[in-house]
C-alpha cells in the first residue's frame, strides 16, 4: 500500500502514524509503499494508538565501483599524477628520488602501492622519480669550484 492510502487507513481506523516516516531500501517492495507497520496488520489496538510505518525507497543504488590503483611506471609525473587521480586515488606530494640506469631523468621509477586490483577511493600513492643514471667521476686533481648562487 502507498504512503498516503497507508495514513488515510490508519487515521480513518482512529491511529495516530508517527512523524516522520522512516525508509529504507527493498528490492521486493516497489518505492513509496509500506514495507512495514507496528503494531501488525490484524491486531487490536486501543484508539489514537500510535502506528509505525516504514516505506520503501525501492532497491538500494548499486555500490560504487572501487577504483584500481593504474601503473604509472615509466610515465612522466603529470601523465602519471592525472592517471592515479583519473582513478579516483591521490598523488602524495612529496615524491621519492633515485638514480636509475632503467629509466631516464623526471619518469616514475617506482610506486607505492604497486599496480593493483580494488582499493578504497582517496588511496595515497607514492611516486619514486628517477634523477637519471648516476654519474661517475673518474681522475685525479681538484677542480675549481663555480659560484652557484
Amino acid at each position: 500500500m502507498l504512503l498516503n492510502d497507508a495514513i488515510t487507513a490508519a487515521t480513518q481506523a482512529g491511529l495516530v502514524v508517527l512523524l516522520p516516516v522512516p525508509h529504507a531500501y527493498n528490492a521486493t517492495v516497489a518505492q513509496g509503499s509500506v514495507i512495514s507497520q507496528s503494531p501488525a496488520a490484524g491486531a487490536s489496538a486501543p484508539l489514537g494508538t500510535q502506528v509505525t510505518l516504514t516505506v520503501s525507497d525501492g532497491p538500494a543504488p548499486a555500490p560504487l565501483p572501487t577504483p584500481n590503483i593504474p601503473n604509472v611506471v615509466g610515465l612522466d609525473i603529470p601523465t602519471a599524477e592525472r592517471a592515479i587521480e583519473q582513478a579516483q586515488c591521490n598523488v602524495n606530494p612529496v615524491y621519492v628520488y633515485l638514480t636509475s640506469n632503467i629509466y631516464a631523468q623526471g619518469l616514475v621509477a617506482a610506486q607505492s602501492p604497486a599496480p593493483s586490483g580494488s582499493v578504497a577511493r582517496g588511496t595515497v600513492v607514492t611516486l619514486t622519480i628517477s634523477l637519471g643514471i648516476q654519474q661517475t667521476y673518474a681522475g685525479i686533481g681538484n677542480v675549481t669550484v663555480p659560484v652557484m648562487h
